[in-house]
């Protein structure tokens, strides 16, 4: 995860929207699907797929992490990784 996160180019292609059905035009977001493009191991481009409910929990979550990110610097919050006590 830490090389995902320091090396972002390396595995993520892009993200795009696409459209759940097969007819006529999107009436709502429910009609859309938000695709990340991911490459895996050997460099191919595999898929994420999320429900476009999911993809703006996905981007209000990193929205809170990068705001919340100059108050713990402020004061001096420690942070632990998982399994560290």
């Amino acid at each position: 995860m830490r090389y995902l996160v320091d090396h972002p180019n390396t595995f993520l292609d892009g993200v795009s929207l696409r459209q759940r059905g097969w007819e006529g035009t999107p009436q709502s977001e429910n009609d859309l699907a938000v695709v990340v493009y991911l490459k895996n191991s050997n460099l191919y481009t595999t898929t994420l797929i999320l429900d476009f409910d999911k993809a703006k929990w996905l981007r209000d979550q990193l929205n809170n992490v990068l705001m919340a990110a100059p108050l713990f610097i402020e004061n001096k919050v420690a942070l632990k990784t998982p399994g560290e006590f």
